[in-house]
């Protein structure tokens, strides 16, 4: 296409083509150009908006006098229209409403330019142009405006023409403060700080557009109900949920810091003075406010969406930890602590074999334990799911329904299997210990076992008697153990007396088996224990007889003494005689009585002493100490007798010589002197 400079482009001939003709269609408002792209036509200067406004409010492009011939050398309409569009997008008007003015100032452009520029306007901004207003050098327009073709082309444009000889006409239809310098004038305006504030603002404005996107896509992917598959996945998330705040956060910042630095440079003061805007740059800074709280906004938007999107991956992780850990904790009670307690149905049918049992429960008795505490934590944590108004609630509600159950029914399972091994441990340490307590008997009873006084013979006693008894009674505790016992183990009472919840029984089988084993100990035991009762029956007949025959051999030893003591009496008694007949009487009777008592005694002690002798052979003890007491028995008699024989022969003398039998007087006395001497 040829440039508007080149010769022949806008000669006479081409004023008779038809404006419709021109390459490209109008300028779509609603298409946006970037900066980058006419940066280059900005940097001419071409055409500028400073933001003015005609007295009818429409927006001024200004195409300034220039000298700078070069500026359109390569001028085409396709760059008018994207350097127009530009423009026209940078100016704050309604696209739908917004209506345009030009001023070309002609004072140093040549009339093939300006003729471009008006049919150009007339073509990209078809109906958006109220007026254009043209500062010609005097004599320029003279013989233009008096050609035909000049005259065709006015009237097929589709706004007015203003033509002023100088930039002060202006002021007839534009206010100055609306106006540059350079047009007589005082509205600010510095191209090259527009143009920096521009690439700036579209840079900026690009940026955050892209920056939009992102933080609507991380508000759609926050949005997402998105549930993590397992725990692994949901701490994954949730730490990616962490990192993407840092990301979501940095670049908005920073492009709120672009912004602000923008800003500053707008509102920067000049000469210390505050900085009076044009209202292209005023726009510019309410729309850079703008979307610094538009980012504001949506990075509230974002740290709300972000809040909630970590509180559900927080629930979420709960949910899975809870999933987790809950599976782990009935996992282990539906399978190996299940199979643990199917197996290991036994109590034992020894003292060691219920103990170790009795270990591996309480082994298994800890690790169980360790879940039961486990699970209750986390029936304790998911109060706080309840109170939050977890989303989970309806998921959670159920399994934490049957943990409960099965954890109840797995501690009653335990209770169970623990009172049963109790009872057995219990069963074989008191069958043991009666068992123990009947050998001891035995022991006590045996025939080695020799008493050789009598409170060792009446401990004996006494010790074999406490034994049975509390033989008797352990016998009847262990009768109450196995009954117990078997109670729990047909599913009955436990031992303290309630119910048992334990859903499995043990086997039939297995039940009489163990019913048969235990009731065969207590019925040995039974048998033992009715062995001892008739040894130790013995054994207390064997003591009886021993306490008997020491009874004997001390009663007889006693008689021995008496007699020894009733010979030293009659022989202390011999010189008493009487001194009359009455008192020899009463002598006499006395000696008849002691006569009788001796005699007496004297029978006892041989029965005493005999008797002993029967008790020694029944007792398998030696009869030389019973014969020995006999003849010390006897030895003691004889004593006795021969005073007793004394005694009587002095008391018939006397009787007599007090009686008056005179004719053995003399025989008497004869007698009496010579028994004295």
């Amino acid at each position: 296409m040829a440039s508007v400079d080149d010769p022949g482009f806008f000669e006479q001939d081409d004023y008779d083509e038809d404006f419709n003709e021109l390459p490209g269609s109008p300028i779509a408002f609603h298409e946006r150009v970037e900066v980058q792209d006419v940066v280059d036509l900005l940097r001419t200067k071409l055409a500028v908006v400073t933001g003015g406004k005609d007295r009818r409010g429409a927006w001024l492009i200004t195409f300034p006098s220039t000298t700078q011939r070069k500026r359109t050398s390569d001028m085409t309409f396709d760059k008018f229209k994207q350097m127009l569009s530009y423009l026209v997008q940078s100016a704050s008007i309604d696209p739908e409403q917004g209506m345009f003015s030009a001023i070309i100032d002609a004072r140093h452009n040549s009339w093939n330019f300006c003729n471009f520029i008006i049919k150009g306007l007339d073509h990209f901004l078809i109906g958006r142009i109220h007026a254009a207003y043209i500062v010609e050098p005097a004599g320029f327009w003279s013989k233009r405006t008096n050609s035909a073709a000049f005259k065709k082309t006015r009237s097929q444009l589709t706004y007015e023409t203003v033509l002023l000889a100088s930039p002060m006409k202006l002021n007839r239809f534009i206010e100055a403060s609306q106006l540059t310098e350079d047009l007589g004038g005082f509205l600010p305006y510095d191209h090259n700080e527009w143009l920096d504030v521009h690439l700036g603002f579209d840079r900026f404005f690009n940026n955050i557009q892209r920056l939009y996107a992102d933080m609507d896509q991380h508000h759609t992917d926050m949005s997402s109900s998105n549930i993590p598959s397992n725990l692994e996945a949901a701490e994954q998330m949730l730490e990616e949920h962490h990192e993407l705040r840092n990301d979501m956060m940095v670049t908005p910042k920073r492009f709120q810091g672009e912004g602000q630095s923008l800003l500053n440079q707008i509102l920067q003061p000049r000469s210390g003075q505050r900085r009076r805007l044009s209202p292209d740059l005023s726009h510019i800074v309410t729309r850079i406010q703008h979307q610094l709280e538009k980012i504001r906004g949506k990075l509230d938007l974002l740290e709300e969406v972000w809040e909630l999107r970590l509180n559900h991956l927080e629930q979420c992780l709960q949910v899975k930890e809870f999933e987790e850990q809950a599976n782990q904790g009935i996992g282990w009670f539906e399978g190996p602590g299940n199979a643990f307690l199917d197996e290991k149905t036994p109590v034992g049918f020894s003292k060691p074999e219920a103990e170790r049992y009795m270990s591996e429960h309480i082994s298994f008795n800890a690790q169980a334990e360790k879940y039961f505490k486990q699970l209750a934590k986390l029936q304790l944590n998911t109060e706080y799911y309840f109170e939050d108004n977890h989303y989970a609630l309806a998921e959670i509600r159920p399994k934490l329904q049957h943990m409960d159950a099965l954890v109840r029914h797995f501690k009653k399972r335990i209770t169970v299997r623990g009172q049963q091994l109790a009872l057995s441990t219990k069963f074989h340490t008191m069958a043991e210990s009666v068992e123990n307590l009947l050998q001891h008997l035995s022991l006590l009873c045996s025939a080695d076992h020799i008493v050789y006084d009598t409170e060792a013979a009446e401990q004996l006693i006494s010790k074999l008697a406490n034994n049975l008894d509390e033989a008797n009674q352990s016998l009847e505790l262990l009768h109450q153990l196995g009954e117990g016992l078997f109670d729990l183990l047909q599913g009955g009472n436990t031992s303290d007396g309630r119910r048992s919840a334990s859903p499995r029984r043990v086997k039939s089988a297995t039940f009489k088996a163990v019913t048969r084993r235990f009731l065969a100990r207590i019925d040995e035991l039974v048998q033992h224990k009715r062995l001892c009762e008739n040894v130790v029956e013995e054994k207390k007949n064997k003591l009886e007889q021993f306490l008997q025959l020491r009874s004997c051999e001390e009663d007889a030893r006693k008689i021995i003494e008496w007699l020894h003591k009733a010979a030293d009496l009659v022989r202390a008694s011999q010189t008493d005689l009487g001194d009359s007949e009455e008192s020899i009487n009463d002598l006499e009777q006395e000696h008849d009585e002691f006569l009788s008592k001796a005699k007496s005694t004297y029978q006892n002690g041989i029965q005493l002493i005999e008797t002993g002798q029967v008790l020694r052979d029944a007792c398998e003890l030696p009869a030389e100490p019973g014969m020995e007491q006999m003849q010390q028995l006897d030895m003691a008699w004889s004593a006795v007798a021969s005073g007793i024989d004394e005694r009587t022969e002095k008391l018939t003398l006397s009787a007599k010589f007090h009686r008056g039998q005179a004719e053995s007087l003399c025989m008497v006395l004869w007698r009496l002197v010579c028994s004295l001497t």
